[in-house]
């Protein structure tokens, strides 16, 4: 008798497409039930393997059972496979005598010889026995499908009720939205007081100066007249932007091209001020 290892066994399920497995001794007594369909079939095979490893089993010959569905574990295919010692797997399947025999003297009766009525009745009881006996077998496939189609349905449910106890980061994160959008809000109405409670100081400081005028020097024996250098930032400043700004729209614009260069925050405070964009440049609104 040829017995197979698990690395051929694999191999086979492979080359054959086979989907589900399970373990019989020799018997016929299934020790190990075929997977559900969702359960690789190299997966049941490590798990027979190591059913034949435990001390549950006894030595001896078994025979792992390939389907490749469902229908299929009515009449699997059987291939051996021996636990412990080969040689006494086999002869623990099929026992000899002794390895020194002692002689033994069998009597036998005288043999009755069977009448034709006699050799038809059991002829009609083997038939029968035989019809019940494949009756049964097929009860016993049913049962066997029908066991693991419930066993599948069972590791689906469990899975379901794993998949209903997680828990779900997009529901926590949708009930803490109305939250997270209100504090948001309250933050960008409080920045918007700030700007313009800000624009507001700016503005009334404006208006408490007058307009600057031109600063002119006097040409006084021939000397050049002196300009007054005015520090970037101040309200001096700030006044004399403002009046270029109303008057003279292009030294406006150079005067901006000036701060954008050495003063870009400064900048970028006037031209909001100003209510314009880098875009627009100096250019009025």
């Amino acid at each position: 008798m040829k017995f197979y290892t698990f690395p051929n066994l694999k191999k086979e399920a492979n080359t054959q497409g086979y989907r589900m497995a399970a373990l019989e001794d020799q018997n016929g007594t299934r020790r190990v039930s075929f997977n559900p369909l969702k359960k690789k079939v190299v997966d049941q095979l490590d798990a027979i393997e190591n059913r034949l490893k435990s001390d549950a089993l006894p030595d001896g010959v078994y025979y792992v059972c390939f389907a490749t569905g469902i229908n299929g574990t009515k009449t699997p295919d059987r291939f051996p496979i021996a636990k412990g010692n080969t040689k006494e797997a086999v002869k623990a399947l099929s026992p000899t005598l002794e390895d020194n025999p002692r002689p033994v003297i069998i009597k036998h009766e005288a043999e009755q010889v069977l009448t034709w009525d006699a050799a038809l009745t059991l002829h009609k009881e083997l038939a029968e026995l035989r019809a019940e006996n494949e009756r049964l077998r097929g009860e016993n496939a049913l049962l066997q499908a029908r066991n693991v189609e419930l066993e599948s349905e069972i590791d689906e449910q469990e899975l379901s009720e794993e998949e209903k106890d997680a828990p779900n980061p997009m529901k926590a994160l949708a009930d803490a939205f109305p939250s997270i959008l209100h504090a948001w809000g309250e933050e960008q109405s409080i920045k918007k007081e700030k700007l313009a409670l800000e624009k507001a100081k700016f503005e009334a400081s404006l208006q408490k100066k007058s307009l600057p005028r031109v600063p002119a020097g006097a040409n006084i024996r021939g000397q050049q007249p002196q300009q007054k250098q005015i520090a970037v930032g101040t309200q001096e400043y700030m006044d004399l932007l403002h009046h270029l700004y109303e008057n003279n729209p292009d030294a406006f614009d150079d005067e901006l091209d000036k701060i954008e260069v050495s003063h870009p925050e400064f900048y970028a405070q006037v031209i909001a001020h100003y209510g314009l964009t880098d875009e627009e440049g100096g250019d009025e609104q």
